[in-house]
């Protein structure tokens, strides 16, 4: 019975039940998300000038709820009004309010490609507005379902959310 006792709670060491994160990195995608690297023919202008990486692609806690949730973007910090900037050449599709998002704005690059900015505090461009790369297109906020100040940025290609980590660079601060 002390063997078998022994084995159990070593068992459960090497499994980590109830006493290590849930190892997310094994767990698959949502259907609408994919982990897979993503090439692009053309480079990617940085959406901030300087900023701070909070929150990355993937499974995660959700910061607010403390509950397992998959976080479609990547959430760079950077300082209230800081100006947010067009990643590439496209047309603003869409420039709403939502509960979630705060004020933001989709931008498609053409061939299946949007990208979208959240938490604005200032969105700077209208839908059916023609954006270059580079182009100020708002200013960093905390509107919507935030923890401080961000830019929350999602990438997709026909619908399905990509890592922007694994296809931008952003200045650390």
């Amino acid at each position: 019975m002390r063997r078998l006792f022994f084995f159990v709670v070593l068992a459960l060491f090497f499994i980590g039940v109830g006493a290590y994160p849930v190892e997310y990195d094994l767990l698959p995608p949502p259907d609408n998300a994919t982990f897979s690297p993503a090439v692009m023919t053309y480079p990617l202008y940085s959406p901030l000038k300087t900023g701070r990486l909070t929150d990355g692609f993937g499974y995660r806690l959700d910061p607010i709820t403390g509950e397992e949730d998959f976080h479609y973007g990547t959430d760079y910090a950077a300082s209230e009004g800081d100006p947010i900037y067009a990643v590439l050449k496209g047309t603003v599709i869409k420039v709403s309010e939502q509960e979630s998002y705060g004020n933001y704005l989709v931008i498609d690059h053409y061939h299946g490609f949007t990208s979208l900015y959240a938490h604005c505090k200032k969105i700077y461009v209208e839908e059916g507005d023609v954006i270059e790369p580079g182009d100020k297109i708002a200013a960093v906020g905390d509107t919507g379902r935030t923890t401080g100040f961000h830019l929350h940025l999602e990438l997709r290609i026909n619908g399905v959310a990509l890592n922007a980590k694994d296809l931008l660079t952003v200045a650390e601060e």
